[in-house]
């Protein structure tokens, strides 16, 4: 009975150490996700089109901000694609 005991307190050991080693390395892995995460585009053709989405989307609001009526800004709103994702 004592070596039942034993055993089964040292699985349970194990296994809970091996569960906060996860997650010491999760929280590792999302402390390098957000120094270093991003989309890396390596189609140049993608990438083109990216840029020129972001350059459209800057000049809109751009328009947007400078915009002196209520319904100018409804205006450059309505023009405006909407997003894929």
């Amino acid at each position: 009975m004592k070596i039942t005991m034993i055993i089964l307190s040292l699985f349970s050991l194990v296994f809970l150490s091996a569960c906060a080693f996860k997650e010491k390395k999760a929280s590792e892995i999302e402390t390098l996700a957000s120094n270093y995460g991003g989309i890396y585009i390596f189609d140049k053709k993608i990438r083109e089109e990216i840029l020129e989405n972001e350059r459209k989307k800057g000049e809109v609001m751009k328009k947007m901000s400078l915009g002196d009526d209520f319904w100018d800004q409804l205006k450059v709103i309505e023009k405006i694609p909407p997003n894929p994702f």
